[in-house]
């Protein structure tokens, strides 16, 4: 295997390693697809291992050192990265499994026990969910390269620097300190939260709800004729969910939402794979009675206001200003400063399909979710494939939580435009992981 060379962690890395020890999440990434026939397992591995040879960091480890960490070369073999599972509970277990970032690799596949469908885990320190499409994308390429000719060596991958120097040169000194001076008026995110269990009986789980693929274009032409983002309307539902749920107790639900911060890049002609996800917080107060298309106004209004201030800068600017501190003194600082929001929702976007091509093997269904929450913390993934709208939350809980989130889906599909009864539902899935 190719040896690489040891190098330092970024911001972002210390964010998401601070995230487990602040009770948040356990920083991790994953994926499900399902084929509609059987994948060659060989082929499969061999592409995982080319994986691993191309995007060196996920053949490191991750060495903590107080805050001046680094990711460091580990040795690997095929059986630390590539697993078939002989019965369907085993795959479930290992969807909501984890890395070990201590002591590597970063990323781990397996294969379910017909050939049908893959998993795969990525540490979020290593990449965000856009990173890990990139990942996965990949993977596709090498297998379809390996299945063409079984000698394939992918040529090598055009990578710029990991972290957000780039994404600062989209602001200037003056905005910068200006956008630290705000940072003092910010509130900080709100106390609501939905009803979870507080037993020590929590295992890992993942709960995915998708919607009928004619209900995206009825949505898509809803977005159209009010001249909002699929995102906007999205995000209406979910504030709209939540202040018809008793347990928020009433009060105005802080939604975070996550920010890709590639979109302040000047070339994104790279293939880079990184953690480049922010946060902007958003609250909207529903009045009873309240329209959709009236709360979504006003969700349109407050997202395109972020969007014109550089929606997302504060965490970057932050991270920036802490930057001639020891890294010592600058690990406490990220770790006295981090604020987990108990609700907060992401859009990973599209799962292109024409790039998770494996040799011709269609992919019948994908999703990408993000981390594994722990509770009080609820994130509400969406993703989309195929023309099939995905919601995912993933937590650390009970039965009871479970019921509680599928509750939760259930009502935002209720406020999404466009449903229809003649439309064939499709059934709930649920990873399960062992207790922990």
């Amino acid at each position: 295997m190719t040896q690489h060379q040891s190098r330092k962690a970024v911001p972002f890395d210390t964010m998401q390693y601070l995230f487990e020890e602040t009770g948040f999440h356990d920083h991790q990434v994953h994926a499900v697809i399902h084929f509609d026939d059987a994948v060659d397992a060989e082929a499969m591995a061999r592409a995982v291992m080319l994986l691993m040879e191309t995007v060196p960091l996920l053949s490191s480890r991750y060495h903590h050192d107080g805050g001046d960490d680094s990711w460091e070369p580990a040795p690997y073999t095929l059986d630390d990265v590539w697993s078939l599972a002989a019965t369907d509970e085993a795959f479930q277990r290992f969807v909501t499994s984890r890395t070990d970032e201590a002591n590597g690799p970063q990323l781990r596949a397996c294969l379910g026990e017909d050939g049908h469908a893959l998993a795969a885990t990525a540490n979020h320190m290593v990449c965000d969910a856009i990173g890990f499409k990139q990942l996965l994308y990949l993977l596709a390429a090498y297998y379809t390269g390996l299945r063409a000719e079984a000698g394939y060596v992918p040529g090598p991958l055009n990578q710029a620097e990991r972290g957000c120097r780039d994404v600062l040169g989209a602001t200037t000194l003056r905005r910068r300190l200006a956008i630290l001076r705000g940072l003092r008026d910010l509130p900080w995110p709100g106390t609501a939260a939905l009803p979870l269990g507080t037993g020590s009986d929590a295992a890992p789980f993942i709960l995915v709800h998708t919607l009928p693929s004619a209900r995206y274009g009825r949505l898509l032409a809803y977005c159209a004729a009010e001249r909002v983002s699929v995102n906007d309307v999205l995000l209406t539902a979910y504030h709209r969910a939540l202040a018809a749920t008793p347990c928020v107790d009433g009060e105005p639900a802080d939604v975070p939402i996550m920010v890709d911060m590639r979109r302040y890049l000047r070339s994104r002609a790279t293939t880079t794979i990184d953690n480049l996800t922010s946060t902007a917080n958003t609250r909207i107060d529903v009045a009873p009675g309240e329209t959709f298309t009236g709360t979504l106004a006003r969700v349109h209004t407050q997202m395109d206001h972020l969007k014109r201030n550089l929606i997302g800068m504060e965490t970057v600017v932050w991270l920036w200003s802490l930057a001639r501190r020891s890294p010592r003194k600058r690990y406490e600082a990220i770790r006295q400063g981090l604020r987990n929001p108990n609700l907060c929702m992401t859009n990973i976007g599209v799962i292109d399909a024409g790039k998770l091509t494996f040799a011709g093997t269609r992919v019948q269904d994908a999703v990408v979710t993000n981390a594994i929450k722990y509770r009080p913390h609820v994130q509400v993934a969406a993703s989309l494939f195929r023309d099939r709208l995905t919601f995912s939350t993933n937590l650390y809980g009970d039965a009871h939580d479970q019921d509680t989130l599928r509750r939760l889906h259930a009502a935002i599909d209720a406020e999404l435009p466009g449903r229809d009864p003649a439309d064939a539902p499709v059934p709930d899935r649920v990873y399960a992981g062992p207790q922990r």
